[in-house]
């Protein structure tokens, strides 16, 4: 008849730390996660806003409607072509070793193009 009773909840300090070491994991992926897609979404947007001013370097001819057409016509390829790549990537990154392939040749490609890029752009 004792008046103080033992409750069969008691949490261990050590679980409230695992469930904030596993909140800081998953906000720290999520926010590693958005800065990347914020990088694709700026380079959409800044093709978008600059194709006015480079489409007469990249398109032959005289006729600059014809240009900014091309120009847009690439934007909305590029626009066309992000399912299809979430599919055909979605895919591949399923198969198991085919992700870090793929992952390694994108990251090679975009390092050839940043090269290739920054020498014109800091010029």
């Amino acid at each position: 008849m004792s008046q103080f009773r033992m409750s069969s909840t008691i949490t261990a300090p050590a679980d409230d730390d695992l469930r904030f070491a596993d909140v800081r994991r998953r906000v720290k992926a999520i926010f590693i996660g958005s800065i990347g897609n914020l990088v694709e979404w700026y380079d959409f947007y800044a093709y978008a806003a600059f194709a006015l001013y480079f489409a007469g370097s990249f398109f032959p001819g005289s006729d600059p409607v014809v240009q900014q057409l091309n120009a847009a016509i690439l934007f909305a390829f590029g626009f066309i072509a992000r399912p299809i790549g979430g599919w055909l990537f979605g895919h591949l990154a399923d198969d198991g070793i085919a992700a870090p392939v793929m992952l390694g040749v994108a990251r090679a490609i975009q390092g050839l193009s940043l090269g290739g890029e920054y020498g014109a752009s800091a010029t």
